[in-house]
C-alpha cells in the first residue's frame, strides 16, 4: 500500500459541493476539482488505485456485491 499526501484547498461551496485546487505534496501536482466526487477521482488517479483495480485484483474486483433473494 502506498502512502500519500494531498493539500486541498477548498476555494468555493457551490451546489452543495465543494470547488478548489488539490495538490499531491511527493510530485507537486496541483489540479483543479469542481466537487467532491471529481477531487476523489483525482486523489485516485494520482496514486494509481484505479490502475490496481482495473487489473483484477481481488475477486469480483470493481463489482457491486448481490444479495439472493428467496
Amino acid at each position: 500500500m502506498t502512502s500519500s499526501t494531498f493539500i486541498i484547498r477548498i476555494l468555493r461551496t457551490d451546489n452543495g459541493t465543494w470547488q478548489g485546487r488539490i495538490g499531491h505534496t511527493q510530485t507537486g501536482e496541483m489540479r483543479p476539482f469542481k466537487g467532491c466526487l471529481e477531487m476523489l477521482r483525482l486523489m485516485d488517479e494520482i496514486i494509481g488505485t484505479k490502475e490496481r483495480s482495473e487489473e483484477g485484483i481481488g475477486r469480483n474486483a470493481g463489482e457491486w456485491p448481490t444479495t439472493n433473494k428467496a
